[in-house]
């Protein structure tokens, strides 16, 4: 899914060990799924690491909103704590 323009069905906040691989397993089974973490290299390093190719990383938080099918699915895992409230302030 190399197309900018795609839509994906499923977000994922936070691409840090748990995330990246549950988006990578949801991908594995045919679900087209979007992450997003602030670290640029973990996007890079999901779309690596994804099989079917139907994974893509952000690293702006309005591209990966603008990305999402309607209506919009998606989960944060990131560490408790200030990012939490850094990310929903986002």
């Amino acid at each position: 899914m190399s197309n900018p323009s795609a839509k994906y069905d499923f977000g994922m906040i936070g691409l840090g060990t748990m995330g990246r691989n549950l988006l990578l397993n949801m991908g594995d089974h045919g679900v087209a799924g979007a992450g997003y973490d602030k670290d640029g290299a973990k996007g890079k390093l999901l779309e690596q690491e994804s099989e079917k190719g139907n994974v893509k990383g952000f690293s702006d938080i309005k591209e990966f909103v603008a990305s999402l099918k309607s209506p919009k699915a998606s989960m944060m895992l990131v560490p408790a704590g200030r990012i939490v409230d850094s990310v929903i302030a986002e």
